[in-house]
């Protein structure tokens, strides 16, 4: 069974923030022992997350994963499926109190979480955590994320062909390496159904904020966008393509139907099976903090089903790329590579490496940026 406890509200949030700081004292010197489970004692698994189920496209496949680990390991497991977690105090509060629960597998399924988690960690090293999209690994912390970069690029191809003049307007959250190699994914597939693509990149500077989606889309359309590209999960620049006969491709979720009439393509992640092995390893004792980074070929990312507007021969070359990808013979950020500033970042006959491609801070060749953060 999958709970979903209601999201606590002041004044019931200062007086478990309060206890949280009461327990901090009291466990500073080794935290909590976990319990071990047993077949009396399930295992209790919790997420972390600050969306609310239905009403975010990202929140909903998390929950979907939980509820499949759920099912799958039955009496084995106890999971929690929290909601509407702000980051900082609320997160303390909520790790403190699952954890004094006997919750010893804690999922934060967005970044802004990590230094809450990292925190929770010196503080109970029994308790084992995992950080989506994290970039700090500890004794007791995982992190896990993967390369929404390779069917990104299969839909920056449908959407090369879908923009006759090339142009394409992207609307992006915050600037930070995995939105910036997303970014140049996306061009670098646009570019090769259409090489004269350029990808307006219009900045949020926030993770969700629908109101200035809609502004910034309608101003790149403004310019003379044929194609709009989400770079969050709400559904504003379909309505908005919509209303100006553009193109559209979403993220993480599958419009298809929804948005028939101007639906290309999305990067669709499925987080099912990581959570139902990293569960499984716990229960059989052998789990180890990892950097999990998942890919089309081990089933962790993929495209959506691409929309009516996608012709032919763009739906068979999508199709070929998509099975090179699958069998790991195709490389998105394979030379040669140039930057937006003319500097060759790859060469010819190279690839670039995974640690360089998740700490990216430069633009390909074919990238616009307005509202620019000074890259390398």
């Amino acid at each position: 069974m999958l709970d979903r406890p209601r999201p606590r509200r002041s004044p019931a949030l200062l007086l478990l923030v309060a206890g949280a700081l009461l327990l901090a004292g009291l466990t500073a010197c080794g935290g909590t022992t976990a319990p071990t489970p047993t077949p009396s004692r399930p295992l209790k698994v919790a997420w972390l997350n600050q969306g609310k189920v239905g009403t975010d496209v990202w929140t909903d496949a998390h929950h979907r994963a939980a509820e499949t680990v759920a099912e799958k390991y039955g009496r084995k497991v106890r999971t929690t499926f929290t909601e509407e977690v702000a980051p900082g105090a609320d997160a303390a509060a909520t790790i403190e109190r699952l954890v004094r629960n006997g919750t010893t597998l804690v999922f934060a399924t967005s970044y802004p979480f990590q230094a809450d988690v990292l925190a929770a960690a010196r503080k109970y090293p029994k308790v084992k955590f995992d950080q989506a999209r994290g970039t700090e690994r500890r004794a007791n912390v995982g992190t896990y994320g993967g390369a929404d970069e390779e069917p990104l690029y299969l839909a920056g191809m449908a959407a090369g062909a879908d923009a006759p003049d090339g142009r394409i307007g992207f609307v992006g959250t915050v600037q930070e390496p995995e939105t910036v190699r997303h970014v140049d994914a996306f061009t670098l597939g646009a570019r090769r159904t259409n090489p004269s693509a350029r990808v307006t990149v219009a900045w949020t500077g926030s993770w969700y904020d629908p109101a200035k989606e809609e502004a910034l889309a309608r101003q790149l359309v403004d310019q003379g966008a044929q194609v709009l590209v989400s770079g969050s999960v709400t559904d504003v620049l379909g309505d908005v393509a919509r209303t100006t006969g553009t193109g559209w491709v979403g993220h993480d979720a599958d419009r298809s139907t929804t948005y028939a009439d101007v639906w290309l393509a999305a990067a669709v992640p499925d987080w099912t099976g990581y959570y139902t092995e990293q569960v499984g390893d716990v229960l059989a004792g052998t789990w180890r903090p990892t950097a999990y980074y998942g890919s089309m070929r081990d089933g962790f990312t993929d495209l959506s089903p691409l929309g009516a507007r996608v012709g032919p021969a763009t739906l068979d070359a999508v199709e070929a790329a998509r099975s090179q990808l699958r069998a790991g013979t195709l490389n998105v950020f394979a030379g040669p590579v140039t930057d937006d500033r003319g500097t060759e970042r790859v060469p010819a006959g190279a690839t670039l490496p995974p640690d360089e491609r998740q700490q990216m801070d430069w633009f390909v060749d074919g990238v616009v940026v307005t509202g620019r953060v000074p890259t390398g």
